[in-house]
């Protein structure tokens, strides 16, 4: 491997006709001065500007390239024909919703309705990957993972394409400025331009083509993730902890690799995936906020109602937590929904809240009152809270001891803070020690493909426009160009047909950019749904 450092030499100059001017002219003051430049500029291109470069691969790339030269040409023929088809498409999308805007605004009317959109949907789909901003700091191995294999397979892209054309291959490089790396495939230009039109046209689309491929590829990837995963996790059914801090009130209780059934009952807040479980306990119409006012169906005989209980303290609805009121710990404030009374006492009682609802019919099932207990020989109770206070039934995967439930008493919003969540859970038939460890393996393996697809798809659109001579988009239109306008529409060069000229080249780029720019805003629900991560640090 070579390291390649670009520095200018010291002392450098270029003979002109002013040299002799400048010499003259040239003071102890501007040779400081410039040597201080050249130590800073040396400084920043060793920090913050490297490339290496190898040329090992490109002997097997070669051979290969050539053995296989006529099915490769037949793929990368597909890569031309699909990118023709998405040139025209945008070309033609961007010049029928101008004429039809044209013709709105000639007509003088205008729809009523909602405008379109500028939701996070559509922003999201064309967000900059920044660090700590719109990618969180722990995906950032999977971030530069991701960029990496774009970045090779896009330029092996280049590489086969080329040696099935014949082309020779020089080097392989890897090049970063400052924290954004990049790659190049270094290509004989002799070879290259001497080309025909389509061949030099499968070379340049050919890396393109392989990162739309690669964006396929992590698709059927990530959705066949469940189901290669299957004996050892399940998607979709529950929400499985990943990890869980102190700053979580579940941290003495649920475990890393435990799974998150329900937040209060099957029937009242199921956690199928990670927005179910925001849903619950973030979202200001969660079901459980609902339930305030509901109790719980306790059976009147074999239960603690069988004692009278101890009468509540006094308690004005803004106390926290509501437990403070009872005088033995782990007992709450209970009052009976009906206008009858517990034990012949009117006011509140306190009883233990996980033994009292361990004596409950149903914890899905809420009443409103002693009607809706009454077929099931049972009274209606209902837990006094403070106003900032829930109190739900968390089913988990860990059977509690004598099969008592978890029971949460405090902010919903805390469950959300110090846990990372998965929409996979964990098997019961693994061992424990090694759920954590499986989820977290998981998490990566779908995380990794969320972003390859990401990253890949971003850098084939950024590829595709025409806006810098340095992109595979202008290259690749330019040919495009070539072989479909006519003869006279063409500048002629040094070489014939080298060229296109500039008024229809414009014209033609700035159709396909625009067209490209609208129809990435128009997809933007397909990069959202596939960008979205399954986890999340809360």
């Amino acid at each position: 491997v070579e390291l390649v450092l670009r520095i200018p030499p010291r002392g450098q100059r270029e003979d002109g006709p002013d040299a002799a001017a400048e010499a003259e002219a040239d003071t102890p003051t501007k040779r400081k001065g410039r040597a201080a430049l050249r130590a800073t500029s040396s400084y920043c291109c060793c920090c913050c500007c490297w490339s290496a470069q190898s040329s090992a691969a490109c002997g097997p790339v070669q051979r290969f390239g050539v053995r296989f030269g006529s099915c490769l040409r037949a793929w990368f023929s597909a890569g031309c024909v699909l990118y023709t088809a998405i040139v025209v498409c945008a070309a033609a999308y961007t010049v029928l919703v101008g004429a039809a805007y044209g013709l709105e605004t000639r007509a003088g009317e205008s729809v009523q309705g909602t405008p379109p959109s500028s939701s996070s949907e559509g922003r999201a789909a064309t967000q900059v990957l920044l660090p700590g901003w719109t990618v969180p700091w722990a995906d950032i191995c999977h971030v530069y993972v991701a960029l990496l294999v774009s970045l090779m397979w896009h330029e092996l892209g280049h590489a086969l394409a080329a040696a099935a054309e014949g082309v020779p291959l020089m080097h392989f490089a890897i090049h970063c400025l400052g924290p954004f790396p990049g790659a190049h495939c270094g290509l004989c230009k002799d070879s290259l331009e001497r080309l025909r039109p389509l061949p030099k046209l499968r070379v340049m689309a050919a890396g393109i083509y392989h990162n739309l491929v690669l964006c396929l590829a992590a698709t059927v990837a990530l959705k066949g993730l469940p189901f290669l995963l299957q004996s050892l996790v399940v998607h979709g059914a529950a929400v499985g902890v990943v990890t869980i801090s102190e700053a979580s009130p579940l941290f003495d209780h649920v475990p890393a690799g435990t799974t998150i059934y329900s937040l209060g009952g099957a029937s009242v807040c199921p956690t199928h995936t990670f927005s179910d479980y925001l849903q619950c306990t973030l979202s200001p119409d969660s079901p459980l906020r609902r339930l305030r006012s509901l109790g719980y169906c306790i059976r009147s005989s074999g239960s603690p109602l069988d004692a009278p209980g101890s009468a509540c303290a006094a308690f004005d609805g803004q106390q926290h937590p509501s437990a403070s009121v009872c005088d033995h710990p782990g007992e709450m404030c209970w009052e009976h929904v009906s206008a009858s009374v517990i034990q012949g006492e009117e006011e509140p009682r306190c009883f233990g809240a996980v033994s009292l609802l361990s004596s409950a019919v149903s914890i899905d099932e809420r009443c409103k009152d002693d009607s809706s207990c009454a077929t099931l020989q049972a009274l209606c109770l209902k837990p006094v809270l403070a106003s900032d206070e829930e109190m739900l039934v968390i089913q988990t995967s860990i059977r509690q001891s004598n099969g008592r439930p978890l029971l949460f008493l405090g902010e919903l919003e805390t469950l959300s803070d110090g846990i990372v969540l998965s929409n996979y859970s964990v098997r019961e038939s693994v061992r424990p020690w090694l759920r954590p460890w499986l989820l977290r393996l998981t998490l990566a393996l779908d995380t990794l493909l969320r972003y390859t697809f990401r990253v890949s798809a971003g850098y084939a659109a950024l590829n595709l426009l025409p806006i810098a001579t340095v992109l595979d988009g202008s290259r690749c239109l330019t040919l495009l160009m070539q072989m479909t306008l006519p003869s006279h529409m063409q500048q002629h060069g040094p070489r014939p047909g080298c060229c296109v000229g500039p008024l229809p080249r414009a014209f033609v780029s700035a159709a396909v950019a625009c067209g490209l720019l609208v129809a990435m805003r128009r997809v933007s629900s397909l990069f959202v749904a596939m960008s979205q991560p399954l986890h999340r640090q809360l």
